[in-house]
């Protein structure tokens, strides 16, 4: 019995933890699904080797790079692969709490984001970003002007990036199908939108 105590105590140690809203913490707590490329192995290794100087780069799963690039209290990003990358934050809740937004995005080349949000024991949450509007036309632009770069626009995809020093949240569209003239002419066009983070959702 007296054996036992000392692992109860480390569990509900590590438990308090997570509840008490350190990203390092939930990380490691992270199910396998979220990160496929990395196991808990690795997860450990690379907050290791980052708190202690070492390089915090390890050889994933699938046998590629995954580094560590930035951790904090209550963000951290990964470079999952030469294409991917994922982000976690810690956001405070209106009752009270911490929930979890990780953020997926994959650049092939075209940047694409998947965005989830989850309690601090990764249980899903129900929670949708607004949806991201196109570009007004500026009142300097002719509309037949404005309508073609519309067009352009058809092919696209939303990505997102979480900010490292506060709540917030970019998000913009990338557009395939384009040409590399085309792409410069969205130059100033086709810019992104920054969300605020109220306790319940980015608006």
């Amino acid at each position: 019995m007296k054996q036992r105590i000392p692992i109860l105590m480390a569990m509900l140690m590590s438990a308090a933890c997570v509840l008490a809203g350190n990203i390092k913490d939930v990380w490691l707590a992270m199910p396998n699904s979220v990160a496929p490329y990395l196991n808990s192995k690795l997860r450990t290794q690379l907050v290791t080797f980052n708190q202690t100087g070492a390089n915090p780069s390890v050889t994933n799963l699938v046998g590629g790079e995954t580094r560590l690039d930035t951790l904090t209290e209550s963000f951290m990003q990964v470079r999952m692969s030469d294409v991917s990358t994922l982000q976690l934050r810690l956001l405070p809740r209106a009752e009270g709490d911490s929930l979890v937004c990780v953020v997926k995005t994959v650049a092939g080349p075209q940047k694409r984001s998947q965005v989830a949000f989850y309690s601090l024991d990764w249980a899903p949450l129900s929670i949708q970003l607004p949806e991201l509007p196109l570009p007004a036309r500026p009142d300097t632009m002719s509309v037949d002007k404005y309508n073609r770069l519309i067009s352009i626009m058809e092919g696209r995809m939303t990505y997102a990036s979480l900010h490292a020093g506060d709540d917030g949240l970019t998000m913009g569209y990338s557009v395939i199908y384009a040409t590399q003239d085309e792409l410069k002419e969205l130059n100033g066009f086709n810019k992104e939108r920054e969300l605020v983070w109220d306790g319940r959702q980015f608006r």
